[in-house]
């Protein structure tokens, strides 16, 4: 996404306007731990990966906790799965195949279940 910025230059006005890319990147804090989903709308794969928060800050986590994936299309069917490996924070799914959609991704770990969307998207 492109934001426009102007800045004003004291009693000159506003100077030329130039753009920022901005990336965002969703994530859902469940019990101290973020989970995240890169891209969306993703094309080729999507990263489902979570990080630790320590003291406010968000940290690698060593211990690897245990979640799946799943990613279901429009019609409730199942069209990826996913588990991380031991000691591995992320998952990553192959929508190299899959038809451009809306896609809700299920993110599963011993406390919960989250629920997100997500857009496939060839180009």
């Amino acid at each position: 996404m492109q934001i426009p910025v102007r800045i004003y230059l004291d009693n000159c006005g506003y100077g030329e306007t130039f753009y920022v890319n901005i990336e965002v990147q969703p994530s859902w804090n469940c019990y101290g731990y973020y989970y995240t989903a890169t891209p969306n709308p993703a094309e080729d794969e999507l990263v489902v990966s979570y990080q630790q928060e320590a003291d406010g800050a968000v940290t690698e986590d060593t211990k690897a906790q245990q979640f799946e994936v799943t990613l279901y299309d429009e019609k409730g069917k199942a069209v990826r799965r996913g588990k991380n490996a031991s000691k591995v924070n992320k998952v990553v799914l192959d929508t190299r195949t899959l038809p451009n959609g809306t896609y809700i991704l299920h993110i599963t770990d011993e406390k919960e279940t989250i629920k997100r969307q997500n857009l496939i998207q060839h180009q």
